[in-house]
């Protein structure tokens, strides 16, 4: 009798958990440069999300994904002309509020950590009327781990979503760890360096998925 009830309570629980998956584009704004519709090379979002009920109409969302960053300046008063690329892989921690309970509408709210998975930075700088262009990849010398506050909200339409999401670091993680001492340019000439690294930059995005379970 008991063994038939801990199969009924699993039955229970697995039919409670739902799996979507999705993709959509990204951009990225703030962060002390022109970084908005900056043009990131593999601008793809793509992630597949775990839905677990709790209590009512609140779920517990975890899962995986993967976004890019990127920016352009082309300011040279006080460095070089710089161009960032990045890639992350995010494992959040969300609660999802069910509007109403009624499956159309969610908002989800928590935490959004993140690993730098890929940074290619590209810079370049006139000297005494030559230009003197740096390229390559930064992964190695930059920060990987970053904390950030996720802020998404989802129309469904059975099992069809469309999904707007705000990612927003935490402020003052600097993505600089030991660039200064593997960089062609110094911290006078590097507009990134100058600039701390790509930090305090907030994260746009726009998606579309499907329920599979």
């Amino acid at each position: 009798m008991i063994s038939l009830g801990c199969l009924l309570l699993a039955l229970q629980a697995k039919s409670q958990t739902r799996v979507y998956v999705a993709a959509g584009v990204t951009t990225s704004f703030g962060g002390g440069f022109n970084a908005m519709f900056a043009q990131i090379n593999k601008p793809l979002y793509l992630d597949v999300e775990f839905e677990k009920k709790i209590l009512g109409s609140v779920s517990i969302v975890s899962g995986l994904s993967t976004f890019g960053v990127a920016y352009s300046s082309e300011n040279t008063g006080f460095g070089s002309q710089s161009s960032y690329q990045a890639r992350f892989v995010s494992v959040p921690i969300l609660f999802r509020w069910n509007f109403m309970n009624k499956n159309s509408m969610f908002f989800d709210f928590g935490l959004s950590p993140f690993y730098l998975s890929l940074a290619h930075l590209q810079e370049s700088i006139y000297k005494f009327g030559i230009k003197r262009d740096v390229e390559g990849d930064i992964t190695e010398y930059s920060k990987r781990f970053f904390t950030s506050f996720k802020f998404q909200q989802t129309l469904a339409f059975n099992r069809v979503t469309f999904s707007l999401f705000v990612i927003v670091p935490f402020p003052g993680q600097s993505s600089i760890k030991e660039l200064p001492e593997h960089w062609t340019l110094n911290q006078q000439q590097s507009t990134y360096l100058i600039e701390g690294g790509y930090k305090d930059f907030v994260v746009m995005g726009l998606k579309t998925g499907l329920r599979i379970r």
